[in-house]
């Protein structure tokens, strides 16, 4: 959860009722995980007028890597059954998921306050459009953090002796084969290698071009690497096969035009694994000339 984000800084004023809550099983399960007992959580709805007085559920999203693009904001997850990634609160452009189920009547007076916060700050985002969409109708592709859910699973289910049948193919067959799927070789060969990762089929696997160039393909180092070893040959066939993978914005430019090309980008560069495993440019904030503040993510799993 992110206090310091404007939506609990005002223009109404916020005093958070922060009650005991047990941290659900789920989170214990799922990266980054948080031991089961008791924490200190925000009470957001007050119990409703349904049978036991329960408070009805509401809705998450898939938060692992949801902050790739520089258009989305995580701001908090809740008490759920997906694990403490799954995001609660949150921004991509003009959208904000604010995920309570309960009617103003029913949120607690912070609750209330918050949610009149969040309206008032979407008003500056009106009729900006998201920078990563889905395409083709495939859907936005997942982010490298789930080989490490994955992997994380694998131990759920080896201590539950269930089999892991049901999730063997979201591992190709090198890591199978490096790994024997036990669980802690399975995670640790996804730690080592997760700079490297790129879609392979339902899970990921490693970018052998990307370990022998020697640079995360997410590293911000990477782009300026291969436009540097360009600009010394042009003919560099692993620089452009590299460039062409993962700059597409840039695979055709070659010498004077690929630096200049560069020297425009690099302020508004990003990676994005959701948009396809490759860097782009933020347009909208090149043609306003003001690079978009970056948080940072909220959970480095590791």
């Amino acid at each position: 959860m992110r206090l310091e984000h404007p939506i609990f800084q005002g223009p109404r004023h916020v005093e958070l009722e922060f009650v005991t809550a047990t941290v659900s099983a789920n989170h214990a399960v799922y990266p980054p995980s948080i031991e089961a007992g008791e924490t200190r959580a925000w009470l957001v709805q007050q119990p409703a007028s349904t049978p036991g007085g329960r408070v009805r559920p509401g809705l998450v999203c898939d938060g692992y890597g949801f902050e790739d693009s520089p258009d989305c904001e995580w701001i908090s997850s809740g008490s759920n059954s997906k694990g403490p990634m799954a995001m609660a609160i949150g921004r991509q452009a003009n959208r904000f998921l604010w995920g309570f189920h309960e009617s103003p009547s029913h949120l607690t007076q912070s609750g209330r306050d918050v949610l009149v916060n969040a309206i008032a700050y979407m008003d500056q985002f009106d009729g900006v459009e998201p920078l990563v969409v889905a395409r083709d109708g495939r859907g936005i592709l997942g982010a490298r953090d789930h080989a490490i859910v994955s992997a994380h699973y694998l131990g759920v289910l080896a201590r539950s002796g269930t089999s892991n049948a049901p999730i063997a193919d979201r591992f190709p067959e090198r890591v199978r084969s490096a790994t024997g799927l036990q669980p802690e070789r399975t995670l640790a060969w996804y730690r080592a290698n997760l700079e490297f990762l790129v879609p392979a089929g339902p899970g990921y696997d490693v970018d052998d071009a990307c370990v022998e160039f020697g640079i995360g393909n997410r590293d911000p180092r990477f782009v300026a690497e291969l436009v540097g070893r360009l600009e010394r040959d042009p003919n560099d066939p692993a620089a452009k096969r590299l460039l062409a993978r993962y700059v597409p914005a840039a695979k055709s430019l070659t010498g004077g035009a690929l630096a200049g090309w560069y020297d425009g980008a690099r302020p508004f560069l990003y990676f994005t694994d959701r948009g396809g495993f490759e860097w782009r440019v933020d347009e909208p904030a090149r043609a306003a000339g003001t690079p978009r503040a970056r948080v940072g993510r909220p959970y480095v799993l590791r």
